[in-house]
């Protein structure tokens, strides 16, 4: 895993296409069900980036409706929308960890 994450695209690349070489996230998830397995830490910190990754799924599949179904546009905006929740007032950013927290109601899964 990447070990400090600086945006949401970094969280989305690691998923999708891997981290410096290693095989990608979701491929890991999909083949390999245990490669977590007993390591509390590392399957926390998955599920932590795998809000993110939820978060613009779900975002895209919501804006691209809107957006007369161009996909690559609606996941841009959702991008932006959670790197914009991270801007403080005071010029500052929020870091990642926060972000993994602070995921809007409207991005999340229905439960």
């Amino acid at each position: 895993l990447n070990p400090n994450p600086k945006s949401v695209q970094e969280v989305l690349d690691e998923y999708y296409y891997g981290y410096q070489g290693q095989p990608s996230l979701k491929y890991l998830e999909e083949s390999q069900k245990r490669w977590r397995k007993g390591n509390k830490n590392l399957s926390k910190t998955f599920s932590r980036r795998f809000r993110v990754v939820t978060a613009v799924e779900i975002g895209t599949q919501m804006y691209a409706a809107e957006m007369g179904g161009n996909e690559a546009l609606a996941k841009e905006r959702v991008v932006n929308e959670l790197e914009n929740l991270r801007n403080r007032e005071n010029g500052g950013r929020e870091t990642m960890y926060w972000l993994f927290h602070h995921i809007p109601e409207h991005l999340k899964r229905k439960r």
